[in-house]
């Protein structure tokens, strides 16, 4: 999912991009062989998409902001079959001083759809107060201190949904479950019983600074390391759960990525090529020719936020239909928000 900036739209949309198109437009000679499709936003006239909080079989849960900006509120919809419902507000308020952090997933145990909210004081030790809503029920339940904080991205009060490894959402965080000083760890969420708990990074990334996200390569975990302007590494977790069976997977040293500290990992292609995603663009590394390419699509100018996502005929049961233009394509797909300047404000 994106979230960017391009040259004629003025007001925020939603599109679709799929990965084949994505892949198959960098073995080309055309600068711009991609298959974009325009999706509308189930609120076409009383709000815009304003953050995309995570995608799962085919459900997108986000956040819209009202045409007077004065209450964000948010979502759960499935854009093939056009429904969406409308999430009944947290009394787990984020105010000014604080970020949060969400992770939209799957309940098998129930079969239900669970949105987790997570708000923690910027600065604080005191850990993070967690809600968590439940879709079929409509609504949220009761709120719970855990003893971690979650990692932070700048600029930004509302930070990225984590990644799934075996059907549990991970998180780069810091832990003080011990009653000192935090650490940092991999934060895990079990979905089914709410429960949290905590994973070790290797060693060598503890005794520095570095800047660091959690990602997915080849369906193992994995940390993406970048020594700013000098290299990137890639550790992957070979065995689940097991600190001994981290090593170091990848050393990139291409400026396309080594000039962006904040990257994260997108995807793993078949033939091996990993996509990345930086702080305003995407990156197509190759493993075999370490050799890296910037794909190039049109009219985008800044790339924010990206998600990825797999069409479905999931139904909500109830709700509001919303309207859609275009159907989008099949398979691992690419949903994208963007927005363009005007010359009074920017639309974010």
């Amino acid at each position: 999912m994106f979230k960017c900036n391009d040259e004629f739209t003025l007001d925020p949309s939603i599109r679709s991009i799929s990965y084949d198109s994505l892949h198959s437009s960098l073995t080309t000679t055309s600068e711009f062989d991609l298959d974009i499709v325009e999706v509308d936003s189930p609120y076409l006239f009383s709000a815009s998409p304003d953050r995309f909080l995570g995608a799962c079989n085919g459900l997108v849960c986000m956040m819209f902001q009202s045409v007077n900006r004065v209450v964000p509120f948010l979502c759960v919809w499935n854009p093939p079959t056009r429904e969406c419902r409308k999430i009944p507000k947290s009394r787990n308020e984020v105010k000014k001083g604080y970020v949060c952090h969400y992770a939209f997933d799957y309940d098998y145990k129930i079969d239900d759809y669970k949105l987790v909210k997570v708000v923690q004081k910027v600065g604080s030790k005191d850990g993070s107060l967690v809600e968590v809503y439940t879709l079929g029920k409509n609504s949220w339940g009761s709120i719970q201190m855990i003893p971690y904080m979650f990692h932070l991205l700048p600029y930004s009060s509302i930070n990225q949904p984590g990644v799934l490894v075996n059907g549990i959402r991970h998180w780069l965080g810091k832990s003080n479950v011990q009653g000192q000083d935090f650490s940092k760890v991999i934060v895990s969420l079990d979905i089914s019983n709410e429960r949290f708990e905590e994973m070790q990074l290797p060693k060598e990334l503890l005794e520095k600074d570095f800047l660091m996200t959690v990602g997915v390569l080849e369906g193992c975990l994995c940390a993406v390391v970048a020594v700013v302007f000098m290299r990137v590494e890639v550790w992957v977790m070979r065995n689940y759960g097991y600190r001994e069976s981290w090593n170091q997977r990848f050393v990139i040293s291409q400026e396309l990525v080594t000039k962006n500290p904040f990257l994260r990992l997108i995807w793993c292609f078949k033939d091996g090529k990993i996509l990345f995603k930086t702080s305003t663009s995407l990156v197509l590394y190759d493993p075999k020719q370490e050799s890296c390419t910037e794909p190039r699509i049109r009219y985008l100018r800044e790339l924010f936020e990206v998600e990825n996502y797999v069409e479905s005929l999931v139904s909500l049961k109830f709700g509001i239909r919303a309207r859609r233009k275009k159907n989008g394509p099949t398979g691992k797909t690419i949903i994208e928000k963007r927005s363009k300047k005007n010359k009074k404000s920017v639309c974010y």
